[in-house]
């Protein structure tokens, strides 16, 4: 049998503000929710918001961890609503990730992770960059957020442009939030087939909903504050596709493991 790993997501954005890291937390509450083991991973290095969105003071830092002034465990906080949370801290840089000695510890804490979670939910840096770039290598699924405004359609057209010439193996699904529009998801997907001869996967929508800012300034995820909010109803839809997906990419790559590993043998 093989043997269980986590799922990684990573959630990437164009530019800021687009409701990245509000995606990130509430998606790992439903997964909570759903019984699963989720951890939600800050790598948004000197802009980290997620303990900030969840009301919590952590116990460690993602850059103690990768400079191994704490382990793994020290530094995990369970969050109100149920998540594991590794934070960072706000003013790093993102050099932190550039050397050989923190790459080499990024890759060893992600892979201590597998045995613990069925999900581990990764906040990247805004923006295009190789920090953000190496988080989605490392992950299963990549999560590009936008919303319809002009601007962050450009910056996740561009986002995903430089993805794609730095690497088209990755797994990349676009999320338009705070949208009401039934016709993006056509008009973006046509503007990447024709100016790149390829495009991302569709993920969904959550619909502009002014309880999501309630929610903010009160530092209470929607499954607290308003449960029926229709952002939540969406988010929770849309968790649930993603997963589903998931599983059944996942199925597909362990029923073709046997037979590779077989004629590997042969040969």
């Amino acid at each position: 049998m093989p043997s269980k790993r986590a799922l990684f997501w990573a959630f990437v954005s164009g530019k800021g503000g687009v409701g990245k890291s509000m995606l990130a937390l509430h998606m790992a509450c439903v997964l909570h929710l759903e019984g699963r083991r989720v951890l939600l991973l800050d790598a948004d290095l000197g802009l980290a918001n997620l303990h900030v969105l969840a009301n919590v003071d952590p116990k460690g830092r993602l850059e103690r961890v990768l400079g191994r002034a704490e382990s793994l465990e020290q530094a995990i906080t369970t969050l109100p609503c149920g998540p594991h949370l590794l934070a960072a801290d706000n003013g790093q840089s993102l050099c932190l990730l550039s050397g050989s000695d923190a790459a080499e510890e990024l890759a060893a804490t992600l892979g201590r992770l597998h045995a613990t979670y069925d999900y581990v939910l990764v906040d990247t840096p805004r923006g295009i960059s190789d920090a953000a770039l190496r988080f989605c290598r490392a992950c299963d699924r990549t999560l590009l957020v936008t919303t319809a405004e002009p601007t962050a359609l450009t910056n996740t057209y561009a986002w995903y442009k430089f993805a794609m010439l730095e690497d088209r193996t990755l797994a990349v699904s676009v999320i338009a939030n705070e949208t009401d529009d039934p016709q993006l998801a056509q008009r973006f997907v046509a503007l990447c087939e024709r100016s790149l001869g390829l495009a991302p996967a569709w993920a969904g929508e959550v619909p502009r909903d002014p309880q999501v800012a309630h929610s903010v300034a009160h530092q209470k995820p929607l499954s607290e504050a308003t449960p029926l909010a229709p952002a939540w109803v969406a988010i929770k839809k849309l968790t649930r596709d993603l997963q589903r997906s998931g599983k059944a990419a996942r199925d597909r790559e362990q029923s073709i493991m046997p037979s590779s590993r077989s004629t590997d043998r042969a040969r």
